[in-house]
C-alpha cells in the first residue's frame, strides 16, 4: 500500500458518522441513506434510545382472546375481543378498577356482528360500535350491549352535529345518518342518506375531527360540515383528489389525518390539500404483497410523538417522529431472539389515567401498556433488539482512506453493581468487502463514568458503512459516533 508520488497524508480527524437520520427503505442500499433502523428512537437532542418496552395491562376476569380494538371513553376503557370462532365481545374497565367487565354474553344480539375491524363512536352517555354488520349499542346503565337492527350495515361510524354518520355496505357510495339527538341514535330514517358523488367511487372510510366529517373514497376525499337545513344537515365543504388505500390506515392528529392513500403513498391531509411524507418509502410500499389490513394510530411516549403504520400481513411496523420527521421500524422479538409479529393490534390514549393502552395479538391476548422500567417486552428475558445500519460514508472524498479507530459517545454506568453489563456492538463494511467481526463496548457498572470510548476496527476504504446493534437489559443511549480517518490519496 502506498501513496501517489508527491502526495502527503491528510487527516480528517473524527469524521462524524450519521446516527440521526431516519429509515429509508425505499432508497437503494448502495446510496448514502440509512437502510436499517429498528427500535432505535431519537430524542430532541438527536441521541438514540431503545423504544419503550411493552408490558401486560393486567385485569382480573379479562379474556385471553386477542383484542382487535380498544378505545377510551371518559372514565372507561372499552375493547373488543375476537375468539377463534370469530365471536366478538365488548368489555370495559372503570378508572381505578382492576377488573374487566364483560358487556356481551353468549347471545349474538349482544355481540358485535360482521368481520371488519371495529370502530367506536361515543356520545355523552351511549357508545356505538361498527364492525361490518349492524351497529352495536352500549349503554352502561344496561347489563349488556345490543345490536341496532334498524341501522345500516356499516364498517365505520362517526358522531357529528348530534347525529351518527355511517357508510352503508349495501349501498357503497352512500352516507347515512341517524335522527338528531343521542336518545334517538338508534333510529335511521330511510331518507337520511346522500351519495358522496364527487366521483362515482365507493366509500372506504368515514372519520371526524370534531368539526367536520371526512368521507374517504377509493380515489377522492370529501369533507362535510354541519349545515342549517334540517332535511339535509350536512353540507359539502370541499373535495380533493386522492382516496384511502386501506379502510383503517388513518390516524388523526391536531385536526389533520395521516393516511395511506390508494397509490400506496403516506400523506397528511386537512381535507383541502395533501402533503406527501413518504419520500423514503415509495418503493418499499409498492412492493408489499398486502396493504388492505394496514391500520394507523397516534402514539407518544416520553418525549416522542409518532404516527405508526402497521402492516400485519407483511409483518412491518413503521413509526414517523413528528418532531424530527424521521422514520424508524418497530420490531418484536420472542425467545431466542426470533423476530415475531409485532403484537399491537390497536391503540388509544386514556386521559383518565395518562396512559397509552394497546390491544394485543399475543397468545395470552389481553391489553398492553408502555413500561419505562424494563428494556424487554412483556418483562421477558429477550431484550429489545436495536439496530442501525448506516448508508455509505465517503467522509467528503472518494480517495483512499485509512481508519485509525472509531470513537463512540455512549451513556454508561447503568448496569447493576456486580452484574455483567450489556454491550453496544459495532462492525463495518469497507467498499465491496465482507463485514468485519463485531466489536463490543460495555455499558459499564455504576462506577464506570467514562462516556467516550474508542474501538479499533482498522481498514482501508473509499466508502464504508457502519452497523450498530444493542440488545441489552441496561439503559443505554447512543449519543454520537466518529471515525478517525486518514486520507491516503488516490492509490492504496
Amino acid at each position: 500500500m502506498g501513496l501517489l508520488p508527491g502526495r502527503e497524508e491528510r487527516l480528517v480527524p473524527f469524521a462524524q458518522i450519521d446516527i440521526t437520520s431516519g429509515l429509508s427503505p425505499g432508497y437503494d442500499v448502495a446510496g448514502t441513506s440509512t437502510s436499517t433502523l429498528v427500535n432505535w428512537e431519537a430524542d430532541g437532542s438527536g441521541a438514540s434510545k431503545p423504544r419503550t418496552a411493552l408490558s401486560a395491562h393486567t385485569l382480573a376476569s379479562a379474556s385471553t382472546d386477542p383484542v382487535v380494538e380498544v378505545a377510551a371513553w371518559g372514565r372507561r376503557l372499552a375493547w373488543i375481543t375476537q375468539d377463534s370462532s370469530n365471536i366478538r365481545k365488548l368489555w370495559y374497565q372503570d378508572r381505578g378498577g382492576l377488573t374487566a367487565t364483560q358487556v356481551s354474553d353468549s347471545t349474538a344480539a349482544t355481540q358485535l356482528g360482521g368481520t371488519s375491524r371495529p370502530v367506536f363512536s361515543f356520545g355523552s352517555g351511549v357508545a356505538y360500535i361498527a364492525g361490518g354488520s349492524y351497529l352495536l349499542k352500549w349503554d352502561p346503565s344496561a347489563a349488556t350491549a345490543s345490536q341496532v337492527a334498524a341501522s345500516p350495515r356499516c364498517t365505520h361510524v362517526a358522531a357529528l352535529g348530534q347525529r351518527l354518520l355511517v357508510n352503508d355496505t349495501d349501498n357503497p357510495g352512500n352516507v347515512r345518518w341517524s335522527d338528531i339527538g343521542e336518545g334517538v341514535w338508534s333510529t335511521w330514517p330511510a331518507a337520511n342518506a346522500t351519495n358522496a358523488d364527487a366521483r362515482p367511487d365507493d366509500i372506504v372510510g368515514i372519520y371526524e375531527n370534531g368539526q367536520e366529517a371526512f368521507v374517504f373514497g377509493e380515489t377522492t376525499t370529501q369533507v362535510y360540515g354541519v349545515g342549517t337545513d334540517a332535511l339535509f344537515p350536512f353540507e359539502a365543504i370541499n373535495a380533493i383528489d386522492g382516496g384511502l388505500g386501506a379502510p383503517y390506515a388513518v390516524a388523526r392528529k391536531d385536526g389533520s389525518f395521516f393516511l395511506l392513500d390508494e397509490r400506496r403513498a403516506i400523506v397528511r391531509t386537512d381535507g383541502r390539500s395533501r402533503e406527501y411524507i413518504d419520500a423514503e418509502f415509495g418503493r418499499a410500499l409498492r412492493g408489499f404483497s398486502t396493504i388492505s389490513d394496514c391500520f394507523a394510530y397516534y402514539d407518544s411516549s416520553e418525549q416522542r410523538q409518532q404516527i405508526v403504520f402497521c402492516f400485519p400481513t407483511v409483518g412491518a411496523v413503521y413509526a414517523r417522529d413528528l418532531t424530527s420527521n424521521r422514520w424508524t421500524e418497530r420490531a418484536y422479538y420472542s425467545g431466542s431472539y426470533t423476530r415475531a409479529r409485532f403484537p399491537i393490534t390497536a391503540a388509544t390514549y386514556w386521559p383518565a389515567t395518562g396512559q397509552y393502552i394497546y390491544g394485543s395479538s399475543l397468545t395470552a391476548g389481553g391489553l398492553l401498556k408502555n413500561d419505562l422500567d424494563y428494556r424487554a417486552d412483556m418483562g421477558g428475558t429477550v431484550p429489545i433488539v436495536c439496530e442501525r445500519m448506516t448508508g455509505w460514508h465517503d467522509h467528503g472524498s472518494f480517495e483512499w482512506k485509512r481508519s485509525r479507530g472509531l470513537r463512540i459517545v455512549l451513556r454508561r454506568g447503568t448496569a447493576a453493581q456486580g452484574a455483567t453489563p450489556s454491550a453496544l456492538e459495532i462492525r463495518v463494511q469497507n467498499d465491496g468487502d465482507a463485514w468485519s467481526d463485531w466489536e463490543q463496548l460495555s455499558v459499564g457498572a455504576p462506577d464506570d463514568y467514562e462516556t467516550v470510548l474508542d474501538v479499533r476496527l482498522g481498514g482501508v476504504f473509499r466508502r464504508r458503512r457502519y452497523h450498530l446493534r444493542y440488545a441489552g437489559s441496561d439503559d443505554a443511549t447512543l449519543v454520537a459516533a466518529f471515525d478517525d480517518v486518514q486520507t491516503l490519496g488516490g492509490e492504496a
